[in-house]
């Protein structure tokens, strides 16, 4: 009804039909939910536009406009360069043709045109005036120097001598060279964004990449193919040279597992000149028989050699033999010495222990403390790249599944103090909290160091550096974390989760020591107050009738206290201290369950109920990530208190759940998805790349827009590959 009126308005003998009335769609933000929310009442505006569009009853796309200009969006309100550009194709509408400025070139005059520029530094007279006020906005401050958009002549491309207006000539110099072309390379403020453009040539860079990773992945396994053919053949001489026969025979003897396989009557003729018949004289009394043993009408000969021991073990009948007393199958282990002076008799085996694994007693692997993590922190890792991609507007597809990629950052606290405290409580090593963070920095600082040079260099060389010689110097040692202003304009700002790392490491003994002797009631009621902890910040701003958005009602950089707390809970160490040592007692618990589970019955066994149910946690935790991750319709991501909240952990439930259900119990076969996720393991090799490199390759992509996701991924892990071979393994080596 609203929309008829308007019609009737601005169009034929309405009041407006001479420069008729524009309707604009609602205009562009970076915030995921507003964005959701905004494309679905745009959609609602071009269906009731759809049929009544002409030239006096315009339709502005004031969205779309922004998406192409994202950096001229601050806080959700648009710069004076964006607002000039609105008003441009406004008036642009309306305003006679006769009206319109000669130039054909637009100039920016002004030290606030981009919000590129939105610093309270740039606006003196509304900073620190505003901090008498109820806020400080860097939007308020970007509009408060006036900014001036003037038409003028295009500058001359002084090598051809033609204007940019000039089709014809144009068209010519465009054959010749394109050394001055205006493409995406360039943002709004003419500032270049690309290393490299060439928006039809995305497959170059993956194909590259990839043949150069295969390359030396090739090279690596041939080199290391040499390396062990050349030490055999160098240790083989040496041990030649090094044993005497007799003690080669005693190594064979010790290293053997001897079957005996035939009836008493005929074992004293066939072993009597052997070191078994001694065993199996001994058999009868070993086996519990009372009666001499049949006489073979030859003097007994004692051996000059003593027998340490035997250990005996009765395998079951084979296939199609008698399953009686008198050919029983009986595996028989010796561990015999013999004197220097003497050599050993050789005996002639029957099966070696492999037999008695497949014939008698069945073997299983347990799972020990070697975690199959390989695939799952691969996931991690390329969740978190697509989730980056995704806040980027227009890069990616805009899939709901790929905005919760950031909730991965934590979940590599908790696996580290996992890893690191299973190991501590198998074997503890005594070490300073300066010595063990030192060796823990070898497998992070080697790999983010050679990533700050790389982005050091792109930017300097596109003139886009804007890091400061403090924050520098800060994020050179792991210090970004800190300090809020650090965080936020530090190269490389998504490694600040490193910074945090080494704190945690550091505390690492002293949290060792407090945790060690925990039981298993203990263990669980902490466990329960750091699940309870990141929900208090759902909770409380409920009970106090606040949203559960609030902190996106104030900026997100570091001019105010209000403010500057934000940013902390999003970066600093403190905020995930929790999660570290969440992974700690999650080892604790696995260990005091493992004694549980033990108690039980045999490990090996179906029938035990901790092997049937650590079957379930590690799927059961994937299915609630994926549901929370993928299901939209009728559940709003508030629920998980999306985006603060979720970031400092609610879900760690579940992810803990993920590890939990890898890594199984020590004494416990793997859980069925342990043992097929680590055929992959290989892939821990380069997730750690992949994560600190994301950002590199995307300075490096080609084209702008939306990737071709599929193409990135494959050009990132690449990148990572060679990076993981050429910078971290020799870095790592050299350091260590």
């Amino acid at each position: 009804e609203a929309f008829a009126k308007l019609e009737a308005f601005c169009t034929g003998s309405g009041r407006a039909a001479t420069l008729g009335c524009n309707v604009q769609t609602i205009s562009w933000t970076h915030s995921v939910g507003d964005q959701e929310n905004f494309k679905l009442m745009n959609t609602y505006i071009r269906e009731v536009m759809d049929g009544r569009e002409s030239e006096s009853f315009r339709l502005v796309d004031f969205f779309n406009l922004g998406a192409g200009m994202p950096e001229e969006v601050v806080n959700g309100h648009g710069s004076q360069m964006l607002n000039l550009w609105v008003w441009q194709v406004m008036l642009g509408a309306m305003c006679p043709v006769e009206l319109a400025s000669e130039g054909s070139y637009v100039t920016w005059v002004g030290d606030l045109c981009s919000g590129t520029d939105a610093d309270f530094t740039n606006c003196p007279r509304y900073y620190p005036a505003c901090l008498d006020g109820p806020r400080c906005e860097h939007w308020e401050c970007m509009n408060s120097v006036p900014c001036q958009m003037e038409a003028s002549e295009p500058p001359a491309l002084s090598a051809f001598n033609v204007y940019a207006c000039d089709e014809p000539k144009v068209a010519e110099w465009a054959n010749v060279s394109s050394a001055f072309a205006l493409d995406a390379c360039y943002n709004a403020r003419g500032n270049r964004i690309r290393v490299w453009c060439e928006q039809d040539r995305e497959w170059v860079l993956p194909a590259a990449f990839v043949t150069a990773a295969v390359a030396l992945l090739g090279c690596l396994k041939a080199k290391e193919a040499c390396s062990r053919k050349v030490d055999a053949s160098k240790q083989a001489p040496e041990k030649a040279e090094a044993k005497t026969p007799a003690e080669k025979q005693k190594q064979e003897h010790e290293e053997q597992a001897i079957r005996i396989e035939m009836p008493p009557a005929q074992a004293e003729s066939a072993c009597s000149s052997s070191p078994a018949s001694l065993v199996h004289k001994k058999m009868p009394a070993l086996l519990g028989q009372t009666g001499p043993p049949e006489s073979t009408g030859r003097p007994e000969k004692t051996p000059a050699y003593p027998v340490k021991g035997a250990s005996v073990a009765v395998a079951s009948p084979k296939d199609g033999a008698p399953a009686n007393g008198d050919a029983g199958a009986v595996a028989v282990a010796v561990d015999q010495a013999a004197p220097e002076e003497e050599a050993m008799p050789k005996a002639e085996p029957v099966a070696k222990v492999a037999d008695v694994a497949k014939d008698g007693a069945k073997k299983f692997q347990a799972a020990g403390n070697k975690f199959p993590l390989g695939l799952a922190r691969f996931l991690a890792s390329t969740h978190i790249v697509v989730g980056h991609l995704y806040a980027k507007p227009g890069v990616t597809s805009g899939e709901y599944v790929f905005g919760w990629g950031f909730t991965w950052v934590p979940w590599f606290f908790m696996l580290s103090g996992f890893v690191l405290f299973s190991a501590h409580l198998k074997k503890p090593k005594q070490e300073g909290m300066l010595e063990y963070v030192m060796r823990r920095s070898v497998t992070i600082y080697p790999l983010y160091a050679f990533s700050v040079l790389v982005s050091f260099a792109l930017k300097k060389s596109m003139g886009a550096l804007t890091t400061d010689v403090p924050t520098l110097i800060a994020q050179s040692f792991l210090l970004q974390a800190w300090n809020p202003q650090w965080t936020e304009q530090a190269l490389q700002m998504h490694c600040w989760f490193l910074s945090c790392m080494v704190v945690y490491w550091f505390f690492f003994k002293p949290l060792a020591r407090c945790f060690k002797d925990l039981s298993l009631r203990g263990t669980a009621a902490l466990m329960f107050f750091f699940f309870f902890l990141p929900w208090l910040m759902v909770i409380v701003p409920a009970a106090m009738g606040e949203d559960i958005d609030w902190y996106k009602v104030r900026g997100t950089k570091t001019d105010q206290v209000f403010d500057f707390g934000i940013t902390m809970l999003k970066f600093h160490p403190l905020c995930y201290a929790h999660v570290f040592m969440l992974g700690m007692l999650l080892a604790k618990l696995r260990l005091l369950l493992d004694i549980k589970a033990k108690a039980v019955g045999p490990v090996d066994s179906w029938r035990n109920p901790f092997r049937l149910a650590i079957q379930f946690v590690a799927p059961l935790g994937y299915l609630a990530l994926i549901l929370v991750f993928s299901v939209s319709d009728g559940v709003s991501p508030s629920v998980w208190g999306y985006k603060l909240t979720a970031r400092l952990s609610v879900l760690l439930p579940f992810q803990a759940m993920v590890l939990f259900g890898l890594a199984g119990l020590p004494s416990l076969p793997l859980p069925v998805l342990g043992w097929a996720f680590q055929k992959l393991d290989f892939l821990e090799k380069y997730s750690y790349a992949v994560y600190v490199f994301q950002f590199i390759c995307y300075s490096l992509w080609p084209a702008t827009g939306e990737v071709i996701l599929p193409l990135f991924l494959v050009f990132c892990v690449s990148i990572a590959v060679i990076m993981a071979i050429l910078v971290q393994k020799h870095v790592q080596n050299w350091w260590g």
